[in-house]
């Protein structure tokens, strides 16, 4: 979600209906042709989350702690946008962001390591887009991106898998503890398109709709399963996704938005390199809530607020230690202060997930049948703080 500064501020309540500053072209391309200047914004996010796992992990030699705090690292989002107006009616642009990234990072003492130990996505996008006004209220746009990605998943067994002495890796009931079940890295590139409408109702109140496509992102991928290294090609399903917003100026100080979101992660079944499937994951389409305010202290500073409901794509019975995740609250603060050349945002978000239960069980290797540990505990802590600044400039 981390793009334009001023959207975090409102809980990206009504961005693709928003005409704030270039960042805005990351969620919706025809509002370009509301620029009557080239535009330039540049943008970082820093999310600090903190996400505690609290469990259990059975094996044959009984239950033993598999409890793990701070599992997510922190990460810096930055992003670059432009917009050039042609004429009246034709405007194009650029952004370099990402759309999609995650990172657990799991200590190599923890209890329960064959079912988690390092996992991250990463991916960058870089979409030069045009948009054209269709008549005096609706605008069109439309983007072609470039993606390049590239991913990483590591586990290894823990205590509770080394149950007897002499263990060895091709017996059903053990692997011995350290041993590398999953190392995988990739990498690829491939591209994507966008396109968005926006339909100025009257002078005050606007609508925005935007379409992002699924990819099918095609990544080169070497990896070592209990073997000697192999190649292959593991597929990131990157999900469509689907936005309306709306934005209504109330008086000549506040304008109120909101936006409901559709995300189609169904399309991520496994995740498997060729026909191999390295780890089930069965996830649902998701929504996402927001609205917020925005108010004009003087010509000079905005305030804005907001608040977002975000469901996760996770159910219950597919929940895993891998990608920990929870239907989650923000709640969103921010402001705009105008600066001698340009303008600085500045973003503060506070996310609340939901504590939740996690059950996994890890199968033999050896036969595919046998069960040989069983994780039982809740993401016990389940919460991100995000810090943003923007920096706003037309000419």
């Amino acid at each position: 979600m981390e793009h334009s500064v001023s959207g975090m501020g409102r809980a990206y309540a009504g961005e693709s209906a928003m005409v704030d500053n270039a960042a805005v072209i990351a969620r919706n391309p025809a509002a370009m042709s509301y620029f009557d200047k080239q535009s330039f914004s540049v943008v970082g996010h820093y999310i600090d989350p903190n996400i505690d796992v609290t469990g259990t992990n059975t094996g044959a030699g009984g239950p033993m702690d598999a409890s793990e705090a701070d599992i997510a690292p922190s990460a810096f989002v930055p992003g670059l946008f432009y917009i050039a107006p042609l004429n009246e009616k034709l405007a194009v642009g650029v952004a370099v962001t990402s759309h999609f990234g995650l990172s657990a990072d799991y200590s190599s003492s923890f209890g329960g390591s064959e079912f988690a130990g390092q996992s991250s996505i990463t991916s960058i996008y870089i979409t030069p887009s045009v948009s054209y006004k269709l008549t005096k209220a609706i605008t069109a746009g439309f983007g072609i991106s470039y993606i390049s990605g590239e991913g990483e998943l590591k586990n290894s067994s823990s205590n509770s898998l080394a149950i007897s002495t002499g263990c060895t890796v091709s017996a059903p009931t053990c692997i011995p503890q350290g041993t590398s079940l999953l190392n995988l890295e990739s990498e690829g590139d491939g591209f994507g398109w966008n396109l968005g409408m926006m339909w100025q109702v009257n002078e005050d109140a606007r609508i925005g709709f935007r379409y992002m496509a699924a990819v099918d992102l095609d990544t080169d991928a070497s990896y070592t399963l209990l073997s000697p290294p192999q190649k292959g090609i593991l597929t990131l399903n990157l999900p469509d996704v689907a936005e309306v917003a709306y934005s209504q100026k109330v008086s000549d100080q506040w304008n109120v938005s909101a936006s409901v979101q559709y995300t189609g992660w169904s399309s991520f079944e496994s995740l498997k390199v060729d026909d191999i499937v390295l780890k089930q994951e069965n996830w649902d389409d998701a929504m996402r809530f927001s609205v917020g305010a925005d108010y004009m202290i003087n010509d000079d500073i905005a305030i804005r607020f907001g608040y977002a409901f975000d469901e996760s794509p996770i159910g219950e019975s597919d929940r895993t230690l891998t990608i920990p995740d929870s239907d989650r609250q923000w709640l969103s603060f921010g402001g705009t202060f105008t600066l001698p050349v340009g303008s600085l945002d500045a973003g503060l978000t506070y996310i609340m997930g939901e504590e939740v239960s996690v059950s996994e069980s890890f199968i033999s290797p050896a036969d595919g049948t046998t069960v040989l540990t069983q994780f039982n505990g809740k993401l016990s802590s389940v919460s991100a703080t995000i810090v943003s600044l923007g920096y706003n400039v037309s000419f």
